[in-house]
């Protein structure tokens, strides 16, 4: 009980203030003499998720699941057909930081692979991604999805996500499919593939007209980029398969994917650092 009251006290401080990471492990420390807080071991990992604070307890409401989203900054995207190659992917980017991963429906065994990341890892938030039709929506829904990513804006997706209260960020790529989504009380929507698009100029751009609307850019974002569409206040999060690459999840290099999403982590990191200081 005396982890689960520390949890919760750290989990107020850092939504409250929107502190790091980091700056999270050493006020938990300071807390609560936890050494196995430092969460950058994949079975410290492990132990410091033991008390779930992301993932299934947020299903149904998409409102705190956009939030983690939000805190990670991260969205990863995953192809795979190996579900014990997917819950170890899983635990690696709880590892390097992550609270959430988007299994894109690109596979025969993509619904496999997200029950298993729902069912073996609850403390992760898992969404399913490239979702083009309703009856994909609700198989990725019944397998335990806690939001929806699609590479268009299909009317009908939406509805039924907003049925059930699921998140749903639609793909967009014109001004025609923003008003689209808009008109169906979206906030916050995917732009692909953004670098195709015009990358930050495009979603300034749009962001003229769309003065409410909030971005997650994906197709072409990578760690040389990232930091690019970050600094732009409409930007509420990147996704991307370039911190989880294809050749390594098929070589089992489970250490080499830890570090590739760490390197991205920490360029959030160190961002948020300096937008603080300059804050000060």
């Amino acid at each position: 009980m005396l982890l689960i009251a520390c949890k919760q006290e750290l989990v107020h401080i850092h939504k409250n203030h929107q502190l790091l990471n980091a700056d999270i492990l050493v006020i938990g420390l300071l807390i609560f003499d936890i050494r196995y807080l430092v969460q950058y071991n994949k079975h410290i990992a492990i132990l410091w998720n033991a008390v779930p604070l992301y993932g299934t307890q947020m299903r149904g409401d998409s409102g705190m699941v956009l939030d983690v989203l939000c805190t990670d900054k991260l969205i990863p995207t995953l192809a795979v057909s190996n579900t014990s190659k997917a819950v170890e992917v899983g635990y690696r980017a709880l590892a390097a930081g992550i609270h959430n991963l988007e299994i894109t429906f690109r596979t025969e065994e993509a619904c496999k692979c997200l029950s298993a990341l729902v069912e073996k890892i609850p403390q992760l938030t898992v969404g399913a991604g490239t979702i083009l039709t309703v009856e994909q929506a609700q198989a990725a829904y019944d397998a335990g999805a806690q939001y929806i990513v699609s590479p268009s804006c299909n009317p009908s997706v939406i509805q039924y996500c907003l049925s059930k209260n699921l998140l749903v960020l639609p793909g967009c790529a014109t001004p025609t499919d923003v008003d689209a989504a808009r008109s169906l009380g979206i906030k916050v929507i995917k732009i692909f593939p953004v670098k195709s698009l015009g990358g930050v100029a495009f979603l300034k751009a749009l962001s003229g007209p769309f003065s409410d609307m909030k971005y997650v850019p994906t197709g072409g974002v990578s760690t040389e980029n990232l930091v690019d569409y970050l600094m732009f206040e409409k930007v509420v999060a990147c996704g991307g398969s370039w911190m989880i690459p294809t050749k390594l999840v098929q070589q089992n290099q489970w250490e080499e994917i830890e570090k590739s999403i760490r390197r991205s982590v920490q360029i959030v990191s160190d961002l948020q650092r300096a937008n603080m200081a300059v804050a000060s």
